[in-house]
C-alpha cells in the first residue's frame, strides 16, 4: 500500500508519495477554508489510516509574512547584504563585490533536541548556488558547532518544475564528517529541509528522504543557530518558514 501527504503550511503546498517529495509550490493567495475532503473519480480504491495533524508547538519560525511585518523578535539579521525590495520572497546575498555572509541568526539559545527546517529555492534557473546552515554553534561562531554546506544545481525550462542536483557537506568544528547528494526530479520550485538533533545523532533531510545521519559520541555544546550564504555567491537563494522545534520530550 502506497503512503501519500498532503502539507499545508501556510502558503506553501508539499505534496509527498511514499515519502518522497512529488511537488511543493508556494501559493501567493491562500484559500482560507478550514475543510478536508477525499474525493474519488473513476476506479476502486482501498484506503486506510487516514490522519489529519496540525503541527507540534512551535519554539520558534520565521516567515515571509514576519519578513514583510519586520518581525524579528527572535531572530537577528547579522552582516552582508540582503535584498529587501522583493514584495514576494526575501532572500540573502551579498553584492558589489563583498565578501561578508549574509545571517540570519537565532537569537534564544537551542533547546536540547531540536529540529531545524526549513522552505529554499532559487526562483531561477541557474547553473546553480550554495547556502549553509549552523547549528550547535558556540556564540556567533558560525562553524563552531555542526555546519551543513548545500550544493545545488537547477535544471529545467520555463513553464515546468524544475529539477535539482544537491550536494550536501556536513562539517564538525570545520572539519568535513560526511558527504552526500540528492536527485530531486521536476518537484517544483521550493526545497524542503530539515535538520535533526537529538543526543548524538544529527540527521538530514531533504524532499522528505533521509540524505545523512551521523553519529557524534562528543557533540558538540553550543546552542545557537543561523542560516545564511556567503557573499560571493552570485546567484541570490530564497528561505521561508524557518523553523525551530524543540524535540527534547518528543
Amino acid at each position: 500500500m502506497s503512503s501519500v501527504a498532503f502539507e499545508k503550511r501556510r502558503g506553501h503546498i508539499l505534496a509527498t508519495v511514499n515519502g518522497e517529495q512529488l511537488f511543493s509550490a508556494r501559493d501567493e493567495a491562500p484559500l482560507r477554508g478550514g475543510n478536508v475532503g477525499l474525493v474519488v473519480k473513476g476506479g476502486i480504491f482501498g484506503f486506510g489510516n487516514i490522519t489529519v495533524l496540525s503541527y507540534p508547538a512551535y519554539c520558534y519560525e520565521f516567515s515571509l509574512e514576519k519578513w514583510a511585518a519586520r518581525d524579528f523578535s527572535n531572530w537577528r539579521i547579522a552582516s552582508g547584504v540582503w535584498n529587501e525590495r522583493s514584495a514576494i520572497v526575501y532572500g540573502m546575498y551579498g553584492e558589489k563585490d563583498t565578501s561578508e555572509e549574509a545571517l540570519l541568526w537565532h537569537k534564544k539559545p537551542l533547546p536540547r533536541d531540536v529540529a531545524f527546517e526549513f522552505f529554499f529555492s532559487p526562483l531561477a534557473y541557474s547553473d546553480g548556488g550554495s547556502f549553509f546552515v549552523g547549528i550547535g554553534c558556540d556564540g556567533e561562531d558560525i562553524r563552531s558547532g555542526y555546519s551543513i554546506d548545500f550544493e545545488y544545481e537547477v535544471h529545467g525550462k520555463p513553464g515546468e518544475a524544475p529539477s535539482f542536483r544537491i550536494a550536501a557537506t556536513l562539517k564538525r568544528g570545520g572539519l568535513i564528517v560526511e558527504r552526500d547528494e540528492i536527485a530531486l526530479p521536476h518537484i517544483g520550485s521550493w526545497v524542503k529541509a530539515r535538520i535533526e538533533k537529538t543526543g548524538r545523532i544529527l540527521k538530514l533531510f531533504i524532499a522528505e528522504r533521509k540524505v545523512m545521519a551521523f553519529r557524534d559520541d562528543a557533540p558538540p555544546r553550543g546552542n545557537m543557530a543561523a542560516i545564511g550564504v556567503a557573499g560571493e555567491i552570485a546567484h541570490p537563494v530564497f528561505f521561508d518558514n524557518i523553523v525551530i522545534t524543540d524535540l527534547t520530550f518528543f
